[in-house]
């Protein structure tokens, strides 16, 4: 299981990446968001370059529109090694911004 979350408010327009994960036995990535702004939440996955284990290329495998001040729960299923998450603010800067995400494998409670 591997954790991967921000508090960080963004400026307007602004993006939050977070780091790249390692799917390893896990299959699933399951989260909250919550910002005072509209904005979109981007789940990536990619495959690493054999030479360098960076990932050159990242899909974006679901897009989750977030209204502002809703708390917008997410999951999607997993299937490249590699994945991230990437938000993109609004228009507006955000006064308060969360998002959370865990990985989880089938028969994990």
């Amino acid at each position: 299981m591997s954790y991967v979350g921000t508090r960080t408010a963004l400026g307007s327009n602004a993006t939050y990446t977070s780091p790249a994960m390692m799917s390893n036995r896990d299959d699933t990535v399951v989260g909250a968001v919550l910002a005072d702004q509209a904005g979109t939440l981007n789940i990536e996955q990619g495959y690493p370059d054999d030479a360098t284990g960076l990932v050159s290329t990242w899909t974006a495998i679901a897009t989750v529109a977030v209204v502002a001040s809703t708390p917008t729960p997410f999951s999607q299923a997993l299937v490249a090694p590699k994945w991230r998450l990437r938000y993109v603010n609004g228009a507006s800067a955000q006064g308060t911004f969360r998002v959370d995400a865990k990985t989880t494998a089938a028969g994990d409670s």
